[in-house]
């Protein structure tokens, strides 16, 4: 883009515009024009590294040929094809040299900016056809604050990480070299897809998915973007390199969209791209599937930068309309991928949010199947969640929007349901109790902190599938019957999950599925003990799950405690104090996947 249209330190409208400001005051010229009132920022918008230290003053630029290549690797690994461990201090990366910048000309890419709703350029449709950029909301610094950022003369480094490509050497050299990315998607491959699926206990779904996505210039961007994310969030890759990726991933959704929104690509319409079946037969899916996978697939993306991801989904669920998949049940790998994820983000966000889920109770995977759970890969191996207690999320996120819509008067055909989703949750309680009969014994949890206890992959996700039922049992309680947090029943609740998850080490796999019980548990917790353990285990989890929005969703944590103190001391009633809640939750727009 060239500089005469680049405003850095205009006002914010016209920055998200990415348009020319002429800094007036009180308005510039443009949003005088069209009634609106400018704000300047107080200082410029910049997304802070890793680590604090003083700028250093820039070098000269140096021409990519003096590097004797074109694109350096944006970072060097040593691979150990002895040692296959995936956890995350097993994963040698050493620190990276810088990718050379090269001068603005009028064909190089230019970072996206926060563009206005209304912009037409980088769209996707919105639910009433207008148009949604999805770069809203999403924080763009210039890249020239960053070029010649470099961390690696940092006087402490941060330990090697060891990278087996065993697995994936032959899926990363089939991406173009030089560049680094190759070593990012190796990374998504061999680690971060351990961390998006709860189980492996059928394999991983996100690794196949990522095996068909090398030629898929959308879904193959945002999967190194991912990967890059998360290594930043480890203090493992540069901020430039990181945000030069996320751009790059961006353009190539926002240039998917807007293709598949003139060609009205439709399953069984054409514009289909190879992939690989289950026992290796090609088979096809349309770009329709490859974009939703794309989006979905950000969330987790924008997840790691901290930021919001709520344009994502409404774009998604666009796509999963259009798709037809709300109306008909789906058999096939990737649609099936897609709807479990999409559902799950979906309900997920809307308790969080404290909105209606845009899904309807009637939707066929909210019916409770048992064959469900017995696919390749059910709903629980993917996000630690069974099938039916899903369906209790969302009757329960459906209920407490009605409750909240007839605040004075609520209908006796809602607490009938409120009841008889209560019994149904008691009666699935039992059902896992018989499959795990030891989950609530005492001396467990001491037995797994002196690492005296061992348990099975499948014990643990059986108590993590425990935790998930007394979070859809805490939210009836709380959302639904109104139980103060300090009631008999709603501490109860709070002790049992307190148990499991003492018993669930966070470093284990199926451990990356509990954020969102743990932090909605958390907001409860009223012993001063209990506290001190939940801010160490959100400490221990961050050392494995370095996300962004796990250290947002304790804030809120922290500052709810605070609130709840301070109104016990004034004896405010409880209810205003649950509507200040949900204005909390509302502004944070925290998504946990």
């Amino acid at each position: 883009m060239s500089s005469d249209l680049r405003s850095r330190r205009g006002c914010d409208a016209c920055r998200k515009r990415r348009r020319k400001c002429d800094e007036t005051h009180p308005a510039c010229k443009a949003c005088g024009s069209r009634g609106l009132v400018c704000r300047y920022p107080e200082i410029n918008i910049r997304l802070e590294g890793v680590r604090n230290r003083p700028r250093r003053p820039k070098a000269k630029r140096k021409s990519p040929s003096s590097h004797g290549h074109d694109t350096p690797a944006s970072i060097v690994v040593h691979l150990d094809q002895s040692e296959l461990n995936n956890s995350p201090s097993s994963l040698r990366i050493c620190p990276e040299p810088m990718i050379p910048c090269v001068d603005d000309g009028p064909d190089s890419q230019s970072p996206l900016s926060l563009a206005a709703l209304e912009t037409p350029e980088h769209s996707a449709q919105s639910t009433d056809g207008s148009i949604v950029d999805l770069s809203f909301g999403i924080m763009h610094p210039d890249l020239d604050d960053y070029e010649d950022d470099d961390d690696s003369d940092n006087h402490e480094q941060p330990d090697v990480w060891i990278l087996d490509d065993r697995h994936s050497g032959a899926i990363s050299r089939a991406l173009p070299a030089g560049n680094g990315e190759d070593i990012a998607y190796t990374f998504f491959l061999n680690y971060l897809c351990r961390i998006i699926q709860a189980s492996e206990a059928w394999g991983n779904a996100y690794r196949r998915l990522a095996v068909m996505a090398v030629k898929i210039p959308a879904l193959r961007d945002t999967i190194i973007s991912c990967a890059t994310e998360y290594m930043h969030c480890q203090g493992r890759i540069s901020t430039y390199v990181n945000i030069t990726r996320r751009q790059k991933a961006l353009q190539s959704l926002q240039q998917a969209l807007v293709q598949i929104s003139d060609t009205a690509d439709l399953p069984g319409e054409g514009g289909l791209v190879p992939r690989h079946g289950q026992h290796g037969a090609e088979d096809s899916v349309s770009h329709a599937d490859t974009l939703l996978a794309a989006i979905l697939l950000q969330v987790a993306s924008v997840s790691f930068a901290g930021e919001k991801a709520h344009l994502h989904v409404t774009a998604a669920y666009q796509l999963f309309e259009r798709l037809g998949y709300s109306q008909h049940p789906v058999t096939d790998f990737v649609p099936t991928l897609l709807v479990h994820r999409f559902a799950m983000i979906e309900v997920a966000s809307s308790i969080l949010q404290n909105r209606r889920p845009r899904l309807q109770p009637s939707f066929w995977l909210f019916k409770i199947q048992d064959a469900c759970e017995e696919a390749d890969f059910s709903l629980q191996q993917l996000t630690g969640c069974p099938q039916r207690v899903l369906a209790f999320l969302a009757q329960a996120s459906h209920l407490t929007a009605d409750v909240a819509d007839n605040r004075d008067v609520v209908s006796s055909a809602t607490w009938d349901r409120a009841e008889g989703l209560e019994c149904d949750m008691r009666n699935y309680a039992e059902h896992l109790r018989n499959r795990c009969p030891g989950a609530f014994d005492q001396g467990t949890e001491n037995d797994v902190a002196h690492g005296q206890d061992d348990p099975d992959e499948g014990t643990l996700l059986l108590k993590v599938n425990w935790c998930w039922l007394l979070m859809a049992m805490l939210v009836l309680q709380r959302r639904v019957f109104k139980d103060r947090t300090d009631s008999g029943r709603v501490q109860q609740t709070v002790a049992k999950m307190i148990h499991l998850i003492k018993t669930i080490p966070p470093t284990c796999g199926v451990g990356s599925s509990l954020p969102l019980p743990f932090f909605l548990m958390s907001r409860e917790v009223i012993r001063p003990e209990d506290q001190a353990w939940v801010r160490q285990y959100h400490k221990e989890s961050l050392s494995t799950y370095a996300n962004p929005v796990r250290r947002t969703m304790f804030t809120l944590t922290e500052q709810i405690w605070a609130r709840r103190q301070q109104k016990a001391a004034a004896h405010n009633p409880a209810m205003r104090f649950d509507e200040e809640i949900e204005k909390l939750e509302k502004e944070q727009h925290p998504i946990i996947f």
